[in-house]
């Protein structure tokens, strides 16, 4: 009761395991298992941050650098041109062009970028707009397949962890539900727990739910039939939890040279643009 007047503080779910240990008589067990819980959490989260530090940066000095040429570099090379009266090439032009309209409307582009990320931020604040960004993320090409491993990570070791120290079953649905950080994950986790309430199992009410792979029902099933799903959500939260650490590996090694390659083509292109004039100019000497 202490500890959920304070929920900025602790989250639903520790209220809840230590409320059942409390009930139980086996609090110190609950919060060995919550502290193991947190840890685990906390190290997937890690493991995302870092994976996309590198690639993070190597975008933004990929904007930057963009910026840099176009603002600067450019009007530097069209003064030099323009002495000469050379009949530029087309690729020449076309850059030159280009960094008239971005350094000419710099003040308007910067209002409509920070303009259109508040306006995103006030819509993904909106119960309609979360809903349509999250399904947008699961559906995402590359990193969709990303989310939904992670969602299900956290999905199968909250509700084993609750499960395990003595939360009810509709209870612990409820919580996981609320602590998705997905509205998709939540809804169909809202389906499950409210086909239980009805009789259903809970293998039942994941397979009608596209984000839970056959795999996790069949688990789930077993499980079920067994009585030991706990630990079978324990073994599911562990599989992908491991298949996130391989995703994030693979996308890491992916994004790395993609962002190169562009970085390298744009310079090729701004150079080819540069260079061309001058051996015309050249070859008009000779």
């Amino acid at each position: 009761q202490a500890l959920a007047k304070h929920p900025s503080t602790f989250m639903t779910l520790f209220v809840a395991m230590i409320r059942a240990g409390e009930e139980s008589g086996a609090l110190p067990n609950v919060l060995g298992r919550l502290g193991d819980y947190l840890e685990a959490k906390d190290a997937l989260v890690r493991k995302i941050r870092s994976a996309s530090a590198y690639p993070a940066f190597i975008a933004g000095f990929f904007v930057i650098a963009v910026a840099g040429i176009m603002l600067f570099l450019i009007p530097q090379f069209e003064g030099i041109f323009s002495d000469f009266g050379l009949d530029l090439p087309p690729l020449t032009k076309f850059l030159i062009a280009s960094s008239r309209f971005i350094g000419n409307n710099l003040v308007w582009e910067i209002l409509l970028l920070g303009g259109g990320a508040y306006a995103f931020y006030r819509w993904v604040k909106t119960p309609e707009g979360k809903r349509k960004f999250d399904q947008i993320l699961l559906r995402a090409p590359i990193f969709g397949k990303l989310i939904q491993k992670a969602s299900i990570a956290r999905f199968s070791r909250t509700l084993g962890t609750l499960m395990d120290n003595g939360v009810t079953v509709v209870a612990a649905l409820e919580i996981v539900g609320d602590t998705s950080g997905n509205e998709i994950v939540r809804e169909a986790v809202e389906n499950v727990g409210n086909g239980v309430v009805n009789g259903s199992t809970i293998a039942e009410k994941l397979a009608e739910s596209p984000v839970f792979p056959k795999m996790v029902v069949s688990m789930v099933s077993a499980g079920e039939g067994s009585g030991n799903l706990p630990d079978m959500l324990e073994k599911v939260a562990d599989f992908y939890t491991d298949e996130v650490d391989a995703s994030i590996t693979q996308l890491t090694s992916m994004i790395e040279p993609i962002l190169i390659v562009g970085l390298g083509a744009i310079v090729t292109v701004v150079v080819l643009a540069i260079y061309l004039p001058i051996f015309q100019m050249a070859t008009g000497i000779g």
